[in-house]
This record gives C-alpha cells, structure tokens and sequence, in this order.
C-alpha cells in the first residue's frame, strides 16, 4: 500500500517527516517471509522525480506495532528486534540490511523515503528520528 493509492492516509506521516518528494509504503511481511540481505539504490525514487546523485534522499523505516517473536530487523552489525510501535530507524546509504519474519503473526512496517530538507534535519536533531 503507498501514498499513490491512499494519499489522505500518508498525508501525515508526509508532513511529519519534513521531507520533499516523499514516498510513504507501507509492508505487510508474512510469517515466512524475508527479504534478502541487500542496499537500498534509491534508483526509484531518483528516476521517478528526475534526481541527480548529488541530491541527498533518506529512508526512514517506522514500525507499525509492537515486536512479537520471530520479527526482527538486521542492519549492518546490528539486530533489531524489541521495537514499540512508532520507533523509526534511519536506513544509512550503502548499509546492507534485511528483514524477516519467522514468526507466526504478519509484520508490519512502513518505509518514508524522500529528499533532505532544511526541515527534515532539524525533526532529526529533536530526536524525533533516530
């Protein structure tokens, strides 16, 4: 499900984030499903709105409730898991991560993607973001 299909749904967390050019997805990942270990390009976004690599764009992954066993989150050298809903999580470019679900209830997250701002920056340092 994305800002495209459910605009008035993602308006908020939109705006909340400070960011231009926002994209907002949300994922439903089934008991079983993973997500190889992999970097975001962010390719899709720059080809949607005619970015150059010069453009500074950030990913944010937002948890939607709270962790149960079997969902976690790797990145890098770490292992998310634990998380309160709302907890967010500033995906690093050229971060290897992956996600995955052996649990036994679907996982839901969503992913805010967008170009850095005068704004954004400042939500970041009030610890709205981590």
């Amino acid at each position: 499900m994305t800002d495209k299909d459910f605009p008035e749904i993602f308006k908020p967390f939109k705006e909340f984030s400070g960011l231009d050019l926002c994209n907002v997805v949300a994922l439903k990942q089934y008991p079983g499903q993973c997500l190889p270990w992999h970097i975001d390009t962010l390719v899709g976004i720059r080809n949607e709105y005619g970015l150059s690599d010069d453009i500074d764009i950030v990913r944010y992954s937002v948890v939607l409730e709270n962790w149960k066993w079997g969902h976690y989150f790797l990145a890098g050298n770490n292992i998310l898991h634990q998380w309160k809903q709302g907890d967010i999580t500033q995906l690093l470019p050229n971060m290897h991560h992956t996600t995955c679900n052996s649990g036994m209830e679907p996982k839901l997250t969503m992913t805010v993607t967008g170009v850095v701002t005068e704004k954004s920056i400042e939500l970041k340092k009030s610890k709205h973001f981590t």
